[in-house]
């Protein structure tokens, strides 16, 4: 859709930014989980 130029180039690197962040923390969070798991 952004290739074909049916969205806004902008805001679309904000929300790929936005997702990339959220990942993120996900990971994080479920390789703390993890950690604790194997540490309990």
């Amino acid at each position: 859709m952004v290739r074909k130029g049916g969205a806004n180039i902008a805001e679309a690197l904000k929300l790929l930014a936005l997702f990339e962040a959220t990942q993120n923390i996900f990971e994080d969070d479920l390789e703390r989980i993890l950690r604790e798991e194997r540490n309990c």
